[in-house]
C-alpha cells in the first residue's frame, strides 16, 4: 500500500500542480530541553516522529503534505510560536545530532496536498 502511495505522490510532484517555493527550514527535536514540557506529542496530540513538521496553520493546515528538498516527504502536524508565515517551516528530528546537523537552511518545498 505504501508503495502505491509513494508512486501517487511522485506523480503529483511531477505535475505542474505541485506548487514550489523557497522557505527557511529550521529544525527542532522533542529531545531538546526546552521541548520537554510538551513531551513527545505534537499539537495534534500524536507522537512526534521524523515524518512531521511544524508550520503556520493559517497557510499550511494540519495534514498538509510537502516534499522538502534534501529530506523528502513530510506532513504538517505541529505548530510553534516562532513559525510564522508561508516561508518558514520547522522540521522535527528525533535525533539531536540530526537536528543540529540540519540547523537552518533555505530549501525548496513543494506543496503536494492540503486538506
Amino acid at each position: 500500500m505504501k508503495f502505491f502511495a509513494a508512486i501517487l505522490v511522485m506523480l503529483t510532484l511531477i505535475s505542474s500542480q505541485a506548487r514550489a517555493l523557497m522557505v527557511t527550514a529550521t529544525s527542532y527535536s522533542w529531545r531538546e530541553p526546552q521541548h520537554h514540557r510538551y513531551g513527545r506529542l505534537n499539537a495534534l496530540g500524536t507522537r512526534l516522529d521524523d515524518s512531521q513538521i511544524a508550520a503556520d496553520w493559517r497557510f499550511y493546515p494540519p495534514g498538509t503534505v510537502m516534499w522538502i528538498q534534501g529530506l523528502g516527504f513530510r506532513t504538517v502536524t505541529d505548530r510553534g510560536s516562532a513559525v510564522r508565515g508561508p516561508h518558514h517551516i520547522d522540521i522535527h528530528f528525533s535525533s539531536l545530532a540530526a537536528m543540529r546537523s540540519w540547523d537552518t537552511r533555505r530549501v525548496r518545498i513543494r506543496i503536494l496536498r492540503k486538506p
